[in-house]
């Protein structure tokens, strides 16, 4: 979603996507596939098809994205199922929440735009030594 977020131009194909991001394209299709059913991506089909954002990256979030992958949970009762964790959890558990609420709150106040560099292109340098 970053590397189609920084594109210039309108589509890009699921194999640029996939040389670019060096994620496999069968993996990375279904990927894509899930993105679109949630409406983020527009997908086009045929010569010069591919997919763009459905959006502006500036109103996407992260954590949008990846709720469709992963379900980041507050912790509301002990795991463990100690009934003498409740009705409030262990310094563990409580601490373990904390952390997660933070993560949330990053990740659901960090945009796709936030992610892009200056130049367009979010994706680590291959070379560390070239890397702003």
């Amino acid at each position: 979603m970053v590397w189609i977020a920084g594109q210039k131009k309108e589509f890009s194909s699921a194999p640029a996507v996939a040389a670019a991001t060096k994620v496999p394209i069968d993996y990375l299709s279904k990927i894509l596939q899930t993105l679109g059913a949630a409406s983020f991506l527009d997908r086009k089909r045929g010569f010069n098809g591919g997919f763009k954002l459905k959006k502006p990256a500036k109103q996407i979030s992260i954590l949008d994205i990846v709720s469709l992958f992963d379900h980041i949970q507050q912790i509301e009762q002990c795991p463990l199922g100690f009934k003498e964790h409740a009705p409030s959890l262990c310094p563990l558990h409580s601490k373990l929440n904390h952390v997660i609420s933070d993560y949330r709150c990053q990740l659901s106040s960090t945009s796709l735009a936030d992610l892009l560099k200056n130049d367009g292109f979010p994706l680590c340098s291959e070379n560390p030594s070239k890397q702003k």
